[in-house]
């Protein structure tokens, strides 16, 4: 689980990257929107694969099994989002179906459709940021959720508001070795994905600091031989 301290001090940096960001143009860095390009055209042809993927693949599938809340947030009524499970976790499949249709939206060329379908998707980041589900596996809270949050994000980046982007960063940087420094100590594959999802992070709010991070660390983990 994240403490309350640990969430407040996330909301506290990314609020000070996401301001620096905008300072240094870093939204506009050609780097980084070579690099958010290159994970969003890579997700879109199949090259890169998702970090999970959703049992629902169909765009009107995922929008029929959604229900609105009050406040007009979006959920699946077969996902019980209070569950603390360590293992198959039932929120991760809100995320990933909120992905598979993030992806058909990039994909769609009907215009009709694709404002239905980002509405959708507008609703369901709603529903997560209110409810923030958490689990007792660390694994979902710091490198699960993050990646496909992030990836979810970095889709849909040029749609979304600076506001929005700031709520979903507070996720995504639970993630991020920029932001979570208490990830340092993790190695090998762990320390990929969480470069994964650091990458992302930087993509999502235009921050160099993390992208750089992500990259040292890939680099540590790989090892030489003749």
């Amino acid at each position: 689980m994240i403490s309350p301290f640990t969430k407040f001090i996330t909301v506290i940096l990314v609020f000070f990257i996401s301001f620096g960001s905008v300072i240094t143009n870093g939204y506009k860095d050609k780097n980084i929107e070579t690099v958010t390009k290159n994970i969003t055209d890579g997700i879109l042809s199949g090259s890169l694969g998702t970090f999970s993927s959703s049992d629902l693949k169909n765009a009107a599938d995922i929008i029929a099994a959604a229900v609105f809340d009050d406040d007009g947030a979006a959920y699946f009524p077969d996902v019980d989002y209070e569950s603390l499970e360590r293992a198959n976790w039932s929120p991760s499949k809100h995320l990933a179906r909120t992905e598979r249709l993030a992806v058909l939206y990039r994909l769609e060329t009907d215009e009709t459709l694709k404002a239905e379908y980002r509405d959708m998707i507008f609703a369901l980041l709603d529903y997560w940021v209110k409810v923030d589900p958490q689990s007792d596996n660390w694994w979902y809270n710091r490198l699960s959720t993050p990646n496909v949050l992030g990836e979810i994000g970095v889709l849909m980046r040029d749609d979304l508001s600076r506001k929005q982007i700031r709520k979903l960063a507070v996720i995504c940087g639970r993630g991020c070795y920029t932001v979570s420094p208490v990830l340092n100590d993790h190695t090998g594959a762990n320390a990929i994905d969480l470069s994964m999802s650091s990458i992302k992070f930087g993509a999502l709010t235009g921050s160099r600091a993390a992208i750089k991070k992500a990259a040292k660390v890939v680099s540590g983990e790989l090892n030489y031989s003749s």
